[in-house]
């Protein structure tokens, strides 16, 4: 297919493996139960899964920043030199703020370090968004991919296909697997009380979780699809869930104030209690960076970890909620040209001790981290419910019920996951929470 020379071909080409199969998912499990005593059990459970063959649809269109010599002349301009891949690139184009390219007196990395809108690409790392930049934009020349032809380059040099915007290629090699031990203690309804807990210990990995519908979500890198393998966006380490019903022994006949008798017996008897409480782990996440592009363009490379991922609690600090105790941020950007050092917002962050232990990847890297490495901030509920039941007419079985729902009765407020880009002011900050209480009345009539 020729390649079109305006800045309309971005069209995104979508194709499958001719030999696609379908997916399958494969369950197991085993239990093992026992009655403790009357009316309690205990259930103990091991459930897993494995879905194979599952879609995914990489992006072959993925920049390549290292046969095509992008990198390499990058690293040269980034340090202060003349890269002649540049040079070739920018070649009697005239840049803004800089003049004609001729490689003597100006050069194609001056041009790249002076121009502010190549210089941005410098500023963070962007390698990998520099090299889209020149495989497609109309820049200068007025035609996509205009860069790469003024330079006399092959049109693939950078993008496999680059009369497409991105090629994503159907195939199964999604796969995924899901481990849980659980544990359910049961109590039938029995002498005004009922019981429900269960405990999950559990385990979900995959290279991806299906969260988008056309199932296009390109990899780390196609050079290395193992990358990709992680927890999925569902993962939860540690889940409770329980819930309790207790019909208060207040009345005739029943072990407290048993002996009242007209108003009082109607006030104080047919009370019922109830409460929820669930707990769960935080959701997956990674510590990123402003410097995403480090390898490519279809995906974030994560920050550097140094040491041991660092911990933390929440705490107030002025205006702004905390959570990471004593750690500091450092502009860090040591390869940047001296001319463009004063616009720096690159970061890195340093311990009580002084000691780096979160930096930006290097460029041709995809950092230190996977894209799970951290988990974020878990939650609870707490509700609670009262109910009150007023016989108004035995033999019409008519009955006026009051209800009182609580939800977050103790009002504690669920924080959001604080902020893990290293580069963004906000790092360790927590920015949002949820989890106002509310009461909700009702009164209803049964009959």
């Amino acid at each position: 297919m020729p390649i079109n020379d305006t800045n309309s071909s971005t069209q995104t080409l979508l194709t499958a493996n001719s030999g696609l199969k379908t997916p399958y998912i494969q369950n197991w499990n085993t239990s093992l139960g026992r009655q403790i005593s009357k009316g309690l059990t205990l259930d103990l459970r091991y459930v897993g899964s494995k879905g194979s063959r599952m879609y995914r649809a990489g992006n072959i269109n993925e920049n390549n920043i290292f046969e095509s010599g992008i990198l390499n002349a990058f690293e040269i301009t980034d340090a202060g030199g003349n890269a002649p891949l540049f040079n070739q690139i920018f070649n009697g184009l005239n840049i803004s703020g800089v003049g004609v390219v001729n490689g003597t007196t100006i050069t194609g990395s001056q041009a790249v370090r002076t121009n502010s809108t190549l210089n941005a690409y410098l500023l963070a790392n962007n390698v990998g968004g520099l090299a889209n930049f020149i495989a497609y934009n109309t820049f200068v020349t007025g035609i996509r991919g205009g860069l790469i032809k003024n330079g006399g380059l092959a049109p693939n040099l950078i993008a496999a296909n680059p009369q497409f915007g991105s090629v994503y290629y159907v195939s199964n090699d999604s796969n995924s697997t899901y481990n849980s031990g659980q544990v359910e203690l049961n109590k039938r309804f029995a002498n005004g009380f009922q019981l429900q807990a269960a405990y999950v210990r559990s385990k979900a990995l995959g290279d991806y979780d299906g969260t988008s519908q056309q199932e296009i979500a390109a990899y780390y890198t196609d050079r290395n699809h193992h990358l990709d393998k992680r927890l999925l966006s569902y993962d939860r380490t540690n889940v409770i869930t329980s819930s309790g019903v207790y019909d208060v022994p207040l009345g005739p006949g029943r072990k407290f104030l048993g002996s009242t008798h007209g108003v009082v017996a109607r006030i104080v008897e047919k009370w019922q209690t109830a409460i929820i409480f669930n707990k769960f782990s935080g959701s997956p996440t990674t510590f990123t960076d402003s410097a995403g592009g480090t390898f490519n363009n279809t995906a974030t490379a994560t920050a550097v970890l140094n040491g041991p991922i660092p911990s933390g609690s929440v705490h107030f600090v002025g205006n702004n909620v905390e959570y990471f105790n004593n750690l500091t941020q450092t502009l860090s950007n040591p390869n940047l040209p001296s001319s463009l050092q004063s616009q720096n917002a690159l970061f890195s962050v340093q311990n009580a001790s002084g000691q780096t232990i979160l930096q930006n990847p290097a460029l041709g890297t995809l950092g230190g981290l996977g894209p799970t490495a951290y988990r974020g901030l878990g939650t609870y509920t707490f509700n609670a419910q009262a109910s009150k039941s007023i016989v108004i007419n035995k033999e019409r079985n008519l009955t006026l019920k009051l209800r009182a729902d609580a939800i977050n009765l103790l009002n504690h407020p669920f924080f959001s996951t604080p902020s893990l880009n290293i580069d963004s002011t906000s790092f360790g900050l927590i920015t949002s929470a949820s989890g106002t209480r509310s009461v909700n009345l009702s009164v209803r009539v049964e009959f």
